[in-house]
Parts: structure tokens; C-alpha cells; sequence
């Protein structure tokens, strides 16, 4: 299966020097209809580049540190990583930008997805009228 397209949908307030916050991530998102005054929405559509495809079929999977930089790996192999210490250490691999900014999409996206999964499983097994 091959991976998808994102859309992620962000919020940046009006005030002076803000930084874009997430607030969305999906297959397909559209901004809300009426623009807030105290800011604005915005689309970023992202894919997989060629080379995050390629590690996908041979079987990589991606992963984000505690301190927040993505990684890439094979069984227990760093192929590469966003952090340059990570990079020392394994001999891993830059990541180019692109690859970056898909890939958080795409773990943050099945994070949510996954708890969302398990949200209903849970919400599936408790007795009716539990809180």
C-alpha cells in the first residue's frame, strides 16, 4: 500500500512575529468557511518524495525522538534522521526538508488516527451509561 497524501491545515494568529500552529492533519481538509479576524487559515498538501516511498517498499519505518527529530530505520538500523547527532552516531543520513515536513505529517497523522481506533474500541467495550 502505498503511502498517502496529507493535507495539513494550519492557524497563525494576526499578532506580530507568529509562528503557523497545526491544527488539523488529513487526506483531505478544507479551511473553515469564514476567516477568523484575529488571524488566518492555511493548506499545505504534502507527498512522499520518491525516496521516503522507496524506503516504505523496502520495508522502513519512521519514527520521531523524544526530542522531537524524525527517523527513518530499517530492523534496527538508522538509515537517516533529522538530527545531526543521531547522524554521527549511525552514520545515518541527512533528511531534505521535504521529507521532514511529510514525515511529521505522517506520524502525527497516524498517531491520531490510531487514537481515534482506539478511542471507539474503548468506547465500544464500556457498559452503557458509563461515564
Amino acid at each position: 500500500m502505498p503511502l498517502p497524501s496529507l493535507t495539513v491545515l494550519t492557524f497563525t494568529s494576526s499578532a506580530p512575529n507568529a509562528i503557523p500552529r497545526v491544527v488539523d492533519i488529513g487526506l483531505s481538509l478544507s479551511a473553515p468557511a469564514d476567516a477568523p479576524p484575529h488571524g488566518a487559515y492555511a493548506q499545505r498538501f504534502l507527498a512522499p518524495s520518491p525516496r521516503v516511498e522507496t524506503w516504505w517498499r523496502d520495508g522502513a519505518h519512521f519514527s520521531m525522538s523524544l526530542m522531537g527529530a524524525i527517523r527513518v530505520w530499517h530492523r534496527t538500523r538508522m538509515l537517516a534522521s533529522e538530527c545531526v547527532f543521531d547522524r554521527e552516531a549511525h552514520g545515518a543520513a541527512p533528511l531534505a526538508a521535504e521529507d521532514i515536513a511529510y514525515l511529521e505529517a505522517y506520524l502525527l497523522f497516524q498517531d491520531q488516527t490510531q487514537r481515534v481506533a482506539c478511542s471507539r474500541f474503548v468506547d465500544d467495550a464500556l457498559p452503557a451509561g458509563a461515564p
